[in-house]
């Protein structure tokens, strides 16, 4: 606790929400996943307000409404749209992003995070796995979504993204403890 405190000032319960979610081994692995899409382990229940998430929902994933954003959620967890990658490691962001717009409670987005984390961790031995289906399905969601292929630059935008998590998460924490 030593370095908490140095770096934080503060322990246990006084810690930021965030801070202390790093603290439960199952929360540490969500956020691992939702570094392939932030590049750090960066949770929006947490680093965005109820308004600004609930923007980013509505602009960015089309959903209205708590009822669009479950039935999205169900699509990717159950028969996907892209590859189990990408669907659930969307899905986990999703369910952040649906706490953190008050859309859900934060105990069932914890629920639904963790059912995706455990079905990643069958699905896939090593971190680099997981980033590379989720370029995979990111490239396949641009040929179908947007009709043209991956622009270099998010390819390159979210290779990087990958290489700051690996750097900060994934080099302390392995996926399937190998």
């Amino acid at each position: 606790m030593g370095f908490l405190r140095k770096l934080f000032g503060k322990v246990g319960s006084e810690l930021p929400a965030y801070v202390q979610d790093h603290q439960i081994p199952e929360r540490r692995l969500i956020h691992g996943f939702l570094a392939l899409y932030t590049g750090d382990d960066g949770d929006p229940r947490h680093t965005l307000d109820e308004e600004a998430n609930q923007e980013h929902l509505k602009e960015n994933w089309g959903c209205e409404g708590p009822a669009d954003l479950v039935e999205l959620m169900d699509t990717y967890e159950g028969e996907g749209e892209c590859n189990l990658a990408f669907d659930l490691v969307r899905a986990i962001k999703l369910a952040r992003h649906g706490a953190g717009a008050g859309w859900m409670s934060d105990e069932e987005s914890w629920e639904r995070c963790f059912s995706c984390g455990a079905r990643l961790k069958e699905g896939y031995q090593r971190w680099e796995d997981v980033y590379a289906d989720c370029q995979k399905g990111r490239e396949q969601w641009w040929r179908e979504s947007q009709e043209q292929p991956i622009p270099p630059d998010q390819i390159q935008h979210y290779a990087d993204r990958f290489a700051e998590a690996k750097k900060l998460i994934y080099s302390r924490m392995s996926l399937n403890g190998r």
